[in-house]
């Protein structure tokens, strides 16, 4: 059976209050990382809105129509699109940690953990290598080879704890106790507009994203394309290669985008 436990830690003498302690200072770390990204999401989504409010006017010289874009070609390649691929991040920015007691040694303590962002698992790596940090490198995996920097004998030793503690089909959080140490609902809920504005995305950014999703559309549409499960991944793909080639269509929206759009929004534009 695969083995796959890249978040493996494990720590020494640590009391209870200790790992609590522990947990509220990675919280802090973890909520200004969450507070950033929450304004930059924010920041992209009210802008998006506004950028589609400015260019209403110019859809209709554009190859589709509003009514095409919101066709059922274009909600068929949505409900496809995420049936295969994982939904944003969004808020998904939790953050938490499974305790399970070492098998052999009572004075240390295994660790699991769990976190959802990619930037604030990097901002997780970063801490946690620290000499400071109670936790240590404790992973143990099967599916490729051991790291260079771990012998032959504690690799064994790591494989014989792991499958002691978590054997087939056991879940960590049945094992152990789980502590969240960040979730959504720690996020704040008064977004400082000066944040959001300085996390705007650049008008290239805006424009090219705007110039696929139009693009996308009349791609479809002239080609009388279903979207399905089965067909997605493969139409995505022709239209990603067909968009990275330059096609007039796509020079040609994207200069009439980025004279239509101001080069950046004020708070004022987005209170």
């Amino acid at each position: 059976m695969s083995i796959k436990l890249y978040n493996g830690y494990i720590i020494s003498k640590s009391s209870l209050t200790d790992l609590e302690a522990f947990s509220r200072k990675m919280a802090r770390k973890l909520e200004s990382c969450a507070y950033n990204h929450l304004c930059a999401f924010t920041a992209e989504t009210v802008i998006t809105l506004r950028d589609k409010s400015l260019i209403v006017s110019l859809l209709d010289s554009v190859p589709t129509t509003i009514n095409k874009v919101l066709s059922n070609h274009y909600t068929a390649y949505k409900a496809a699109r995420n049936e295969q691929e994982t939904l944003p991040f969004e808020l998904n920015v939790d953050a938490s940690w499974v305790f399970i007691p070492h098998p052999f040694d009572s004075q240390k303590t295994l660790v699991l953990t769990y976190i959802s962002h990619d930037k604030m698992q990097k901002i997780w790596d970063e801490f946690t290598t620290k000499a400071e940090s109670p936790l240590k490198e404790f992973v143990y995996y099967n599916n490729q080879d051991k790291p260079d920097s771990i012998s032959k004998k504690e690799w064994k030793e790591r494989e014989k704890i792991w499958k002691l503690v978590l054997p087939a089909g056991r879940v960590p959080s049945n094992t152990g106790f789980t502590y969240k140490i960040f979730g959504a609902y720690d996020l704040p809920l008064d977004l400082k507009a000066k944040d959001v504005v300085a996390r705007q995305p650049s008008l290239k950014k805006r424009v090219d994203s705007l110039a696929k999703e139009l693009l996308l559309v009349t791609y479809t549409i002239e080609r009388d394309i279903t979207f399905s499960s089965s067909l997605v991944m493969r139409v995505l793909r022709e239209f990603g290669e067909w968009y990275a080639k330059n096609p007039p269509e796509k020079l040609d929206l994207i200069a009439r985008l980025t004279a239509a759009l101001p080069e950046k929004y004020t708070e004022a534009d987005l209170t």
